[in-house]
Formats: C-alpha cells, structure tokens, sequence
C-alpha cells in the first residue's frame, strides 16, 4: 500500500515538474530558434536540458540537508549567508512576477477566444478572472488539489499534443529542416534555459515526497526527459511545417512578437488543426501557472515567516494573482522584454548559479551535507557555474546590442 502511494505521488511529481517545463515558453520556441535552424536547435535542446537537470540534482541536494520544509531563501540563507538570500529575493521576485503577468496575460487571451468561439461573450479580463478564482481555489486547497487538476490538464495537453502530431505529421516538408545556422545557437540558450524551468517546485515536491532522494530523483529524470521529448518533436512540427521566410513565415512571426500557435494557423494546415492548436496552447500555460503559483505561495510563506494556514496562503495567493492580472491589463506587453530577459538573467542565476554555489560552499561548511550527496562530482558544478556565466553573457551583449 505504501509503495502503490509513493508511486502515485511520483507520477504526480513526474507530471507537475513536466507541466512547469512545457508552457508558453514552448509556444515561442519554434520561432526564437527558427533562425538557428532544426539540428542546432536540437543540440542545444539536449545541451539545455542536461545543463538545468544537473542544476537540479544540486538544488534538491541542499534541500536534503534541510531537516524542515523549506525553500530557495531558507536554502541560500543557510549556505550563501545574507547577500545569497538578498540576491535571491530579487531574482525570484522578478523572474516569478514576470511569468505570472505573462500566463495570466496569456490564459485570458486563450480562454476569452475559446469561449467566443463557443458562443460564449466573454472579455480577455472577464477570462482572467475566471482563471484566477479558479487558482485561488486551488491554491487554498493544498498542493494535492494542485497535483490533480495539473494531472487533468496534463491529459489534455498529452491528447491535443498528440492529436496535433497525428494531424501535422503528415505536413512535414523534410526540406525545411535542412537549414543551419550554427552561429546563433548561442542566443536560443535563454529562452530555452526557461522552458526547464521546474526548479521552483523541488522543495515543495521534497516535501510532498517525504524527502525521499530516490523517488525525487526519479522524478527529475522522468519529468525533465518528458519535457525534452516533447520539445523535440514540437521542434520537428513546427519546424518542418512552417516555412522560415514569408509574410508568415517564422522570421517574419519573431519580429512581431507571435507565438509558433499563430505561425501555424498561416501555413495551410487543415482547419481542423486551428482549434486543437488553441486547446494545446491554454492548457500549456496552465500548466505553467498553475506549478509557478504552488511554488511561489510556498515560497513566500517561508521567506515572510509564516505558517501556514488558511488566511496566510489566502493573503499570499492574493498578493501573487491580483498585481500580474492588473498589470497584464494595464500593459498587455510591457513584460516581454523583461521575459526574455529574465531566462538570460533571472532564471540561469537563480536555477544555475546559485544551487552550484550553494553546493560548493555546503560541502564544506555544513556537516549534513555528507549524507545527503547527489552523483554530482566537481566536474559537474564546474559545467553548471561555466555555461550559466556564458548564458548570462550572451543575453548582456544582446540586450547592450553587442551580438
């Protein structure tokens, strides 16, 4: 009975840490690596992949040393002192306040469209505010509510996805994949570092787990694995569909800013693609949303000192949902920019850098870290602490208009 229970939560582990990879970050992926080309974007894909799961195995590392619930700020407090815990407060704030505008920004738009289309008059802020009581229920509820209504979400994105394969497949030009462009790999890895972005919910799933380090790192493997595969024939989809140049091609859907969803609805499929197409697309963001709210009330609850209890995640839920739908209709777009520098900035700081440097400096300074080892030898921190100083890099000479 134990054991069919501890397998349970670890699909729901599995599921919850692939519903936060596969989001709107998925949804613009095709288009900010089309100019790279099929096999590079692949490439570093893979490069991404391995680089943000290592980063995890040593985030859920110093977790483990923790004998209570805790998070991101307990953690840097812990181990980097007060200027790690400061560095993190602002990193988090600003990467999770983004992503909460952009997907409650996002839902609204997906679902007010849906329910027009059903007949239903309905405005992008009446939609959002639907979605939004809707997570505020949830959220209230506890992190089991969460975890069933993302495994419901998660089989509609799982059956639309594959319905889009099915329908798409057949569409596939293989001259389209053949174009490369090595040289601007380098300026996909931002964004892409943000479509792993699971790692805000490894010291709640800890938790969930019953700080089980086996059925955690299963959990890594298998939803950081589904996300990639999903990604890669996302990547052969639209790639191989949606011609790069055109009034509608890739290029010209990067430069206004649109989404593959948009891309694809101008490159002659069927009609019947549109609509699964839209399905595919709100039910990626809220499973998104839904995994960056948990993990965002759970980590405010420790950074303010609070218990938790109805009132205070009631408060907390408040706080995190009513400023993003606010300003997500104040300025539909002010945060795409600040997105995109948030994966550059924000996320390979406070996903990479970060769990590495707390690692090191754990090893060394915490006598419970030595029962609590990951398979993650120096080599490992080193690749972490080198590739995140690269990414970080390549968006600042974007951003200076250097590169």
């Amino acid at each position: 009975m134990a054991s069919s229970t501890t397998n349970s939560k670890v699909l729901g582990a599995t599921l919850l840490i692939a519903g936060s990879c596969i989001g709107a970050a998925m949804l613009g992926m095709p288009v900010i690596t089309a100019n790279a080309g099929f096999f590079p974007s692949l490439a570093m894909l893979v490069l991404t992949w391995f680089f943000m799961l290592s980063s995890g195995f040593l985030l859920l590392e110093v977790n483990l040393w923790m004998k209570e619930e805790s998070s991101l700020i307990s953690m840097t407090d812990k181990t980097l002192g007060f200027w790690g815990k400061a560095a993190c407060w602002g990193l988090y704030l600003f990467l999770f306040s983004s992503l909460m505008v952009a997907y409650s920004s996002g839902s609204g738009q997906l679902l007010s469209g849906l329910l027009q289309d059903c007949g239903w008059r309905i405005s992008q802020w009446q939609a959002s505010i639907l979605v939004i009581l809707l997570f505020l229920g949830l959220l209230l509820s506890g992190t089991r509510a969460v975890d069933l209504f993302n495994r419901f979400m998660m089989t509609g994105l799982v059956l639309c996805y594959f319905a889009l394969v099915f329908f798409t497949s057949t569409e596939i030009q293989p001259q389209l994949l053949t174009h490369m462009n090595w040289s601007a790999t380098p300026y996909v890895l931002p964004a892409l570092i943000v479509s792993f972005g699971y790692h805000q919910l490894v010291p709640t799933l800890t938790t969930y787990l019953d700080h089980d380090a086996h059925a955690m790192r299963k959990s890594l493997w298998m939803g950081s694995l589904l996300a990639l595969a999903v990604y890669l024939l996302w990547q052969l989809l639209i790639l191989g569909v949606v011609p790069l140049e055109g009034e509608y091609g890739l290029l010209e859907t990067y430069r206004q800013g649109g989404a593959a969803t948009q891309a694809l609805r101008h490159a002659g499929v069927k009609a019947s693609i549109i609509p699964i197409s839209q399905y595919f697309a709100l039910f990626a963001i809220l499973t998104s949303f839904v995994g960056v709210a948990l993990s965002f009330v759970d980590f405010l609850l420790d950074g303010f000192g609070w218990e938790r209890s109805r009132s205070s995640v009631l408060t907390i839920s408040i706080l995190i949902l009513l400023p993003p739908f606010v300003l997500s209709q104040i300025y539909p777009r002010a945060f795409l920019l600040a997105l995109d520098v948030a994966g550059g900035f924000g996320a390979v700081i406070l996903y990479g850098l970060l769990p590495a440097m707390m690692v090191w400096k754990g090893r060394t300074t915490l006598s419970d870290s030595k029962d609590q080892r990951m398979s993650t030898g120096k080599g490992i921190l080193c690749f972490v602490v080198i590739l995140a100083i690269t990414i970080f890099s390549v968006e600042l000479f974007k951003e200076l208009g250097i590169a």
